[in-house]
């Protein structure tokens, strides 16, 4: 009786179903396609413990999933391609002491609309979330990202992103196609803008960047863009180094007042 009571507790230690959301523990890498036998019509998901690339399989294959909440996951690297091309994906929190990601984690997620970001990343790496096009808005400014990888967010629906105050590099086609997106504030450490990395984001109208000298940029870093205006501190270094010089970009003074449609927290600037 002691032993059928004791496995009782542990089967509802590991797996508790509340309609359509569903929420187990993991107490060894590889346990969730055994813990899910009969509820792959799950909903929502809460995981805890360690995860391994057989229990992301079990994920991907769950066809009605819309939100998963990893904050207890102990995982701190992800592989590539997690939960690529979970169109009714809608709602992702990461593990919280995650530090590194595989490429092209939400790639063609086309439903998702949030992600809750840990701090502890140092980059969002290349084709992150390309093609998220529900995907609106994501809050990484107080992160350790210091880098936003090729194609991070391509053809995505980002409107507002405050870039991470420690960002180093921008890299090729990063928000290429991001046509939502009006404004971007640039932060003082960054040291290179890549190829493509704003093309044809055909709503962007004001471009803030805080480098005191300009960084190194490609020359069609901003190709495509209409009627927009790049506001810099030293205007005059901007016209007289390639290539800045040659980008098609109206330059203006930034003091600190001018840029009044932007929303707060892109153009809030903390010191280092």
């Amino acid at each position: 009786m002691k032993r059928l009571l004791f496995f009782i507790v542990a089967v509802c230690a590991v797996l508790i179903v509340k309609g359509q959301e569903i929420s187990v523990n993991l107490q060894a890498p590889g346990m969730l396609a055994q813990r899910m036998a009969g509820t792959e019509a799950v909903e929502k998901i809460s995981l805890s413990g360690t995860m391994g690339d057989a229990d992301f399989a079990v994920l991907r294959r769950l066809k009605n999933l819309t939100a998963v909440d990893l904050r207890k996951v102990k995982n701190r690297q992800l592989g590539d391609s997690l939960f690529f091309g979970m169109t009714n994906l809608k709602n992702v929190r990461l593990p919280k002491k995650l530090k590194r990601m595989g490429t092209s984690t939400f790639e063609g997620c086309t439903a998702l609309e949030f992600v809750e970001f840990p701090s502890g990343m140092s980059e969002i790496p290349d084709f992150t979330f390309k093609d998220c096009t529900k995907l609106d808005k994501l809050d990484v400014f107080n992160s350790n990202v210091d880098r936003i990888g090729k194609g991070a967010f391509m053809n995505s629906g980002i409107r507002i992103i405050p870039l991470p105050k420690e960002l180093r590099n921008i890299d090729m086609m990063a928000f290429m196609n991001c046509q939502r997106m009006e404004q971007i504030r640039i932060p003082r450490w960054v040291l290179e803008i890549g190829a493509l990395a704003f093309a044809n984001c055909t709503s962007l109208r004001d471009i803030l960047v805080r480098t005191e000298t300009p960084p190194t940029c490609a020359q069609d870093a901003f190709t495509g863009l209409d009627k927009c205006t790049l506001h810099v501190m030293h205007p005059e270094f901007y016209r007289d180094r390639v290539p800045w010089n040659k980008i098609d970009l109206d330059f203006r003074a930034y003091n600190g007042q001018e840029l009044k449609t932007f929303d707060r927290s892109d153009i809030f600037i903390r010191d280092k």
